[in-house]
């Protein structure tokens, strides 16, 4: 026959009474809802920027506010557009790679890129953008550089160049001597003959 020994146990917390658990809960939520509101509605204009930046490779420019921002850039690179344009679509692609590439491989130097569609020449931003000194650009794919709020260079059919030619074009806008963007020098294997 066996015989049991009590066991000491440990007293037995109380559990916050459900009701006032879950009011707090509710409030601290309640807080965190508005903060965070408060937050969104003063920095939308940043954030909304943030968030443009990182979905896309370039920002689009679509007011006359948004060309005078692009314009008094540091360092930008504005891609003048047109939805009919074949040259456009085809110096897109080139824009993209060049975009890519400079992010990749000269992240220490900030470049804006922008793309201003220039297919209504109706539009309020693309008479400010001809006032400005894009009467040269037509939006078929030419490329406005900016540095210090000024324009520095001015590519023409972007189709028919190489990211390589483009770096040279970036050297020279943005005074920046040794910036190269073409192929990455493969890595010595070690299996080299002497």
């Amino acid at each position: 026959m066996m015989t049991s020994v009590p066991m000491e146990t440990a007293p037995a917390s109380r559990p916050l009474p459900r009701r006032g658990w879950l009011t707090f809960s509710l409030r601290t939520l309640a807080v965190f809802v508005a903060i965070s509101a408060l937050i969104i509605t003063r920095y939308a204009a940043q954030i909304r920027e943030l968030w443009n930046d990182r979905q896309s490779q370039y920002q689009e420019i679509e007011t006359v506010e948004g060309l005078n921002k692009a314009m008094a850039s540091r360092r930008a690179v504005i891609f003048c557009d047109a939805r009919w344009s074949i040259d456009a679509a085809q110096g897109r692609l080139v824009f993209q790679t060049f975009i890519q590439r400079w992010r990749e491989r000269v992240p220490e130097v900030p470049v804006r890129f922008y793309l201003l569609d220039m297919t209504e020449p109706d539009r309020d931003v693309v008479k400010a953008a001809v006032e400005l000194g894009f009467s040269k650009t037509q939006g078929s794919g030419e490329l406005l550089w900016i540095r210090d709020g000024k324009p520095r260079d001015y590519t023409m059919h972007l189709e028919y160049f190489s990211v390589d030619q483009l770096s040279a074009v970036a050297q020279r806008a943005f005074d920046l001597p040794g910036v190269k963007l073409g192929p990455q020098a493969k890595p010595n294997s070690g299996s080299e003959s002497r």
